[in-house]
C-alpha cells in the first residue's frame, strides 16, 4: 500500500509508486462508485425491531447537531452555508447537490477539505517524503499486534513490496483498508463523483473563488496522532472480524440521506465486533479515539481559518460526520457567537 518507505533506508521502492497514489487519494472518501456495484449491502437500521430503532434515536438526539446535512451560520452579515458531503458517488446526490448548488452559485467563496486539484501533487510530495506516514521510534507493529496476526499482515502486505521492516514502522491506521473483509472498500478510490467533486465544478463553472480547509501533511500529521496502541487494536479487531463492511457502508450512505449521519453512526458501533469476544466499551472507546483524530482535531484546525475569512457569502463543504458533535464544524461555529439554522431540504 505504500511506496517508497524509504524509513531511513536510501533505496525507493518505485513499482509500489501507482499503487500508493491510488491508496493515498483514498484518505478523502467513505466508499467508492465503482464499488457500489459489488457493495450490496443492507441498511442495518432496517434490522431493528420498533423499540431498538427509539433507541438508537434518543441516543443520537443527545449529540449536538444530529440531523440535516445543510446548515446555515450567521453572525453580523456574514452567513456561511455549511454542506455535510458524502466524498463518493451516489445517484442520490442530485438532491444534495441541487440544494446546496442554490447558495453555491452566488456565493463569495467555496472552502473544502482539499481541492482535488492540490490532492495528487501533495501526496506526491508526501511520496518523497514519507516520514509522516512512518514511525522513527518504538513501540512497532511488530511488537503490540499478536505475533499470528502479525505474521498474517506480514506475509499479505508483502504481495505489495512491503518488507516487514517497513510495515513495521508504517502508521498503522494508514494500512487499515487492508484488513476488512468484504467487497465494499472503507475507504474509497474515487472521488470524482462525489458531492464535494460536483460542488467544486459548480464554483468553477460560476467562477466562485474556491480555497483549502488544510494541506495533506496537516491532515496527516494530525489523524497519525492517534495513540500506536489504539491504531493496532483496530486492526487487530479488524483482522479477526468476519463481519463485512458491506451492511455499514450501505447503512451510512442510507443515513446520510435520510439525514440521519448519527443515527447511522451509532448503528454501525453497536454492530461493530459483535462476532468477536471484545466488551461493547472498549468498541466505543476505540471509536471515540479514532473519532478524536480523524474528525475533532481536524475540525478544530479549521476554525480559525473559517473565521478569519472576511467574505459574507461562503460555503464550507466538508465530509458530513464533521457537522454533528462536541467538537463538530456547526457546534464549534455556535461557541464563536455564530446562529445557525438548518436549511429545509
Amino acid at each position: 500500500m505504500r511506496a517508497s518507505i524509504a524509513l531511513g533506508m536510501t533505496t525507493k521502492f518505485t513499482p509500489l509508486r501507482p499503487l500508493f497514489l491510488l491508496l493515498a487519494l483514498s484518505l478523502f472518501s467513505f466508499a467508492p462508485e465503482a464499488a457500489t456495484a459489488l457493495c450490496k449491502g443492507t441498511d442495518l437500521r432496517k434490522s431493528l425491531s420498533a423499540q431498538d430503532r427509539a433507541r438508537f434515536a434518543q441516543q443520537a438526539a443527545k449529540v449536538p447537531f444530529h440531523e440535516g446535512i445543510i446548515w446555515e451560520a450567521r453572525k453580523v452579515d456574514q452567513i456561511i452555508r455549511i454542506v455535510g458531503t458524502h466524498h463518493a458517488g451516489d445517484r442520490r446526490h442530485r438532491k444534495v447537490v441541487a440544494d446546496a448548488s442554490r447558495f453555491l452559485r452566488n456565493a463569495d467563496l467555496l472552502m473544502l477539505e482539499m481541492r482535488t486539484q492540490e490532492i495528487g501533487p501533495q501526496w506526491d510530495a508526501v511520496y518523497q517524503n514519507p516520514k509522516v506516514l512512518t514511525r522513527s521510534r518504538g513501540p512497532y507493529m511488530s511488537q503490540l499486534l499478536r505475533k499470528d496476526l502479525w505474521d498474517q499482515l506480514s506475509f499479505r502486505m508483502q504481495l505489495y513490496g512491503f518488507t516487514p521492516d517497513q510495515l513495521n514502522r508504517i502508521q498503522p491506521w494508514f494500512i487499515s483498508g487492508e484488513v476488512v473483509r468484504g467487497d465494499c472498500d472503507p475507504f474509497g478510490w474515487d472521488r470524482s463523483k462525489g458531492v464535494d467533486a460536483r460542488l467544486e465544478r459548480i464554483a468553477r463553472s460560476a467562477r466562485v473563488p474556491m480555497v483549502s480547509l488544510e494541506t495533506l501533511e496537516e491532515s496527516l500529521r494530525t489523524i497519525s496522532r492517534q495513540p500506536i496502541r489504539d491504531q493496532v487494536r483496530s486492526i487487530e479487531l479488524d483482522m479477526q472480524s468476519e463481519a463485512e463492511i458491506a451492511n455499514m457502508s450501505t447503512t451510512l450512505r442510507s443515513a446520510y440521506h435520510d439525514g440521519k449521519l448519527v443515527e447511522g453512526m451509532l448503528v454501525n458501533e453497536a454492530f461493530m465486533y459483535r462476532d468477536l469476544n471484545v466488551s461493547r466499551s472498549e468498541v466505543a472507546r476505540l471509536q471515540r479515539s479514532h473519532d478524536k483524530y480523524i474528525l475533532d482535531e481536524r475540525n478544530k484546525n479549521w476554525m480559525p481559518r473559517i473565521l478569519a475569512r472576511k467574505e459574507k457569502r461562503i460555503v464550507v463543504a466538508v465530509g458530513a460526520a464533521h457537522l454533528p458533535g462536541q467538537y463538530g464544524v456547526l457546534n464549534l461555529l455556535r461557541a464563536k457567537g455564530y446562529t445557525l439554522t438548518q436549511v429545509a431540504r
